[in-house]
């Protein structure tokens, strides 16, 4: 016997699925799709990812924090982040924090139109599977090796 779910209970994510009430979809809608799926295979059982983080947007395994004025690195990035958008910020300096550590997945970070003068070795420490970086249009005027460190499947900057 199915039971049938009479409470009214409403999905809050994923977005495609944001409030529609639980008893009228279909059983085959309860399976991940696309990034949804690319999110939730590592997740274990009961893993929560961390909120997006204010001034950010965040969508599938893309966090846009483009265009917020920001002149740090946000702490708490989820760890599902696969692209990372900082361009149209206030960066100068891009001091070392640990945060690429935390990102497994991350493969883009996008950097560019900001006011960048350097780069602290060891900024990308645990960056290991970023394979774009972009830094146009900032003020870098040297590109020390070791300011990339960390950044081994590096194929395009």
């Amino acid at each position: 016997v199915n039971p049938i779910e009479t409470s009214g209970a409403r999905c809050s994510s994923p977005r495609r699925l944001a409030n529609k009430r639980i008893g009228q979809i279909k059983s085959k809608k309860f399976r991940c799709s696309g990034t949804e799926d690319y999110r939730s295979k590592l997740n274990g059982d009961c893993f929560a990812d961390l909120a997006c983080p204010e001034k950010c947007r965040c969508e599938g395994t893309t966090v846009d924090c483009s265009n917020q004025k920001l002149s740090k690195i946000p702490e708490h990035l989820p760890q599902y982040t696969a692209e990372l958008r900082l361009n149209n910020n206030e960066f100068t300096v891009l001091e070392v924090t640990g945060i690429f550590k935390k990102l497994p997945q991350l493969r883009k970070i996008n950097l560019s139109n900001n006011k960048i003068t350097d780069i602290e070795e060891g900024v990308f420490e645990g960056a290991a599977g970023v394979n774009e970086l972009l830094l146009t249009s900032n003020r870098l005027e040297n590109v020390r090796h070791k300011m990339l460190k960390g950044l081994e499947s590096l194929k395009t900057l």
